[in-house]
Order: structure tokens, then C-alpha cells, then sequence
């Protein structure tokens, strides 16, 4: 599984471990397609990140640990006690700009106790148009996340390339072409703030190393 793992899953003039402060706690994420529901649970502490990927019969399928202010993204494979250091993505903020037209518009609305700002992006070449629903509560992790994990492809790769997102978190997003057929939608059902043990970010000691 690990060897079919890609890295498509966030680095501004301060150094990252700062912009990994600020929000401190545990994310649900529902991914919902055509073809099938994923649960994503994000724990963040500090400058590290831990995902953990579920499918729709809420099996644990791998997980990604992050470290922001180094750059290293690890996976795991819990059933096979394997891991294995993967490429970060690097993504450029600045590619191809002129290829996306960018709307912040004036609609708010309230989600799961938040209030959000719709934020729009369009790309015709890719043929898909978002609208991300945003809220601001100190979540710096995500941009720097994204950058080094960019692994929701258009839903990552369209929200980096929106000006002045630091501390934003996507409470809703919806991916839908350009004829208006819904393609991908991600919900955060759950935002906890709470203490996360730091152990959570280690490869256990019985894990092994994957070799290509």
C-alpha cells in the first residue's frame, strides 16, 4: 500500500515552527465522492501534524506524520508494521496564477458553530470550480500543512493559490466542474481543542523501515 502512497496531502519568510503554533487539538474530516466516504482525523501539536485516514467502514487505512518545521512526512501502514519517509510535495504558491480566477465574496454562513466566508475558485482547464466556506481560529498548521502535504489534489492545489489564507481552515469545501456536477465534498464535522500527547507523533519502536 505504501509503495501506491502519493504526496500531491502545508513557507513564508518566518520560520515554520512558528507557524505551526496556535491551534492545539483533534480535527475530524469527512471526504464524501461519487464512489465512496473517507474519515480523516487530524492531531496537531506544536510544529507536528498526525493524520489518520478511515475508510468507510471506519477501518484505519494508513496515517501521515508531519513534522512542519523539518519538512518530513512519514507513513505508516499499522497492519504490516512498516514506515516510510515520503517526498514533500513543495508546492508553489506562484504557478501558473493567471490560470485561476479567485473570488472572496461577502457571503457568511454558519457551520458546525462557526462562521465562515465563502472563498471561490475557478480553473477551466482543470475543468472544476470551489467554494470553500473558511473560518479563522488560529489554524496555522494548515497552510504550512498543505504545502508540504498536498494530498486532496484540486482541493489542495486550489486553496494555495489564494492570497492571504494564513490561520484559515476550510470548514466546508465543495468541488464541482464547470457544469455544476458535484465531484468532492470535505465537511470538518469536529474541532476539539484539546492537550494531544506528544507520543502520538513517534514510529513506534517495532515498525520497520519500507524499502523500494
Amino acid at each position: 500500500m505504501l509503495k501506491k502512497l502519493k504526496i500531491s496531502l502545508i513557507l513564508f519568510s518566518m520560520p515554520l515552527f512558528l507557524m505551526g503554533s496556535g491551534f492545539e487539538g483533534k480535527i475530524k474530516v469527512v471526504k464524501k465522492t461519487y464512489y465512496d466516504t473517507s474519515h480523516y482525523y487530524y492531531y496537531v501539536k506544536d510544529n507536528k501534524v498526525r493524520i489518520d485516514e478511515y475508510n468507510q467502514h471506519d477501518r484505519l487505512i494508513n496515517s501521515l506524520i508531519i513534522d512542519l518545521s523539518e519538512e518530513r512526512v512519514f507513513a505508516l501502514n499499522q497492519d504490516k508494521k512498516i514506515y516510510k519517509e515520503l517526498q514533500p510535495s513543495h508546492h508553489n504558491d506562484g504557478d501558473s496564477d493567471d490560470k485561476y480566477v479567485i473570488k472572496k465574496t461577502n457571503n457568511t454562513k454558519r457551520i458546525n458553530g462557526y462562521l465562515c466566508y465563502q472563498w471561490r475558485v475557478r480553473n477551466r482547464e482543470k475543468n472544476s470550480e470551489i467554494a470553500y466556506w473558511v473560518t479563522k481560529d488560529g489554524f496555522q498548521f494548515f497552510e504550512s500543512m498543505m504545502k508540504i502535504v498536498n494530498n486532496i489534489g484540486n482541493c489542495s492545489d486550489f486553496f494555495l493559490h489564494i492570497p492571504e489564507k494564513t490561520g484559515f481552515l476550510p470548514i466546508l469545501t465543495v468541488e464541482r466542474n464547470l457544469v455544476r456536477y458535484e465531484k468532492l465534498r470535505l465537511v470538518v464535522t469536529n474541532i476539539e481543542h484539546r492537550n494531544i500527547q506528544r507520543d502520538i507523533f513517534t514510529i513506534p519502536s517495532n515498525y520497520k523501515k519500507f524499502h523500494n
